[in-house]
């Protein structure tokens, strides 16, 4: 395990020294420095919601990050990077299922397929690769589009609706180690889940009342980053 995990630091750091060209001026420096990356998620990526009285449900994730990593890399040096841009996606999921509809279980709020996450550009989100012990620490401020699916106002055996989107703004702290997949995680952070409660374009902000769920996320995702 030790030796595999020097063995991608090494290869990581000899890709940022070599591919980057010395800088003639300083501000070509501060230019080049930079090695631009994609981090795609992969299959087991999830956002864990835990919704209370046992209710806990795994939301799948799909989607990726860009960046760069900046400076010319020593083998022991931190590694820094900057996240430049975000699209994750989320995979239906049903949250809330109850028997309000004649006894019968049924759909009251899931996820839908057209919620998003993506950087929030008010702050920097950044992340550090530590070459010695290859833990890595990423802080990412993002806004969450979110669109539910709820249950039918007109007739609850009928098909659920589909809401506008809502936003929520979060900070995101994901630690890891250095790996072929590099494997990222949260701790378990306290939430209002917001959620629109009428029906509406799923491109379009919600129309209508919004609500809030509490619950306690925890994100727990997949990793394979490739550099440009």
């Amino acid at each position: 395990m030790a030796g595999r995990r020097l063995a991608i630091l090494a290869t990581l750091s000899c890709i940022l020294a070599s591919s980057i060209p010395v800088a003639r001026t300083a501000a070509a420096a501060r230019k080049e420095l930079r090695h631009p990356f994609k981090a795609s998620l992969v299959p087991g990526s999830q956002a864990v919601l835990d919704l209370g009285d046992g209710v806990q449900r795994s939301v799948p994730l799909t989607g990726f990050a860009r960046g760069y990593a900046i400076g010319r890399v020593g083998y022991i040096d931190r590694i820094r990077a900057r996240i430049t841009s975000l699209d994750v996606r989320m995979v239906k999921t049903d949250l809330i299922v109850d028997e309000t509809c004649n006894g019968v279980p049924s759909l009251a709020l899931g996820v839908n397929a057209a919620s998003r996450v993506l950087l929030d550009r008010r702050r920097p989100s950044t992340a550090v690769v530590n070459a010695n012990t290859a833990g890595v620490v990423s802080t990412s401020y993002v806004r969450l589009r979110g669109v539910v699916d709820l249950r039918n106002p007109a007739d609850c055996t009928l098909p659920p609706v589909v809401t506008g989107y809502t936003e929520a703004f979060y900070r995101v702290v994901l630690r890891g180690e250095v790996a072929s997949t590099t494997e990222l995680a949260s701790r378990p952070q306290r939430v209002e889940l917001r959620f629109c409660t009428v029906e509406g374009d799923p491109a379009k902000p919600c129309a209508g009342p919004e609500r809030s769920v509490p619950a306690t996320l925890r994100i727990a995702v997949k990793v394979e980053v490739d550099f440009l």
